[in-house]
């Protein structure tokens, strides 16, 4: 197998995310860090989660572990999806190319919960939070962008059929998980 002609992926992700996904993907790369970052964002999550709902810090042992396998159930479940629908717009891809793809595709918004949560923990006030809001908002913005075109450069598809594909598979999973969470917890 041949080396990557880029060593530094995470960082070449962020200007060149298309090309950046096509080397992984030819030479088998990335996924483990892809599974990484979706662990993480599950884990930021589920503190976020803790500290709204005001519980015991003694729980905390007990969130973020969940939290960072739900974030890599949530990975492998939704890859699924998303190269699943893709085929029906034409995209042909691995299933392990596709969670690279949209692991890594995630690793803006982990660092934006990264930087709430941290926020959030050391008591920074409203007035210093909400000055922020607009760096927040093109960071998240951002992630969708190159969300959308990891997944384009995973499944080979133009902007509009990977939108489709992104938005098919997010309301799937959602009425999936959904219904799965009412019937366990009634």
């Amino acid at each position: 197998m041949k080396e990557p002609p880029n060593r530094h992926y995470l960082l070449a992700l962020w200007y060149r995310p298309g090309t950046t996904i096509r080397e992984l993907a030819a030479v088998g790369r990335g996924h483990a860090a892809a599974c990484v970052v979706a662990a993480l964002l599950g884990g930021f999550l589920s503190l976020r989660l803790r500290f709204g709902t005001g519980g015991e810090p003694a729980w905390l042992l007990l969130y973020f572990p969940a939290g960072l396998a739900g974030g890599m159930a949530g990975l492998f479940f939704l890859a699924l999806l998303v190269r699943n629908f893709g085929r029906w717009f034409g995209g042909q891809a691995e299933l392990r190319t596709v969670r690279t793809a949209l692991g890594l595709g995630l690793l803006p918004w982990t660092l934006l919960s990264g930087l709430l949560l941290a926020a959030l923990y050391s008591g920074v006030d409203a007035a210093a939070a909400t000055a922020l809001l607009p760096v927040f908002f093109a960071v998240f913005l951002y992630g969708y962008v190159l969300l959308l075109l990891t997944t384009m450069a995973a499944l080979g598809l133009g902007a509009i059929r990977a939108t489709l594909t992104l938005a098919i598979s997010s309301v799937v999973a959602f009425f999936i998980i959904a219904t799965a969470v009412r019937l366990f917890i009634r």
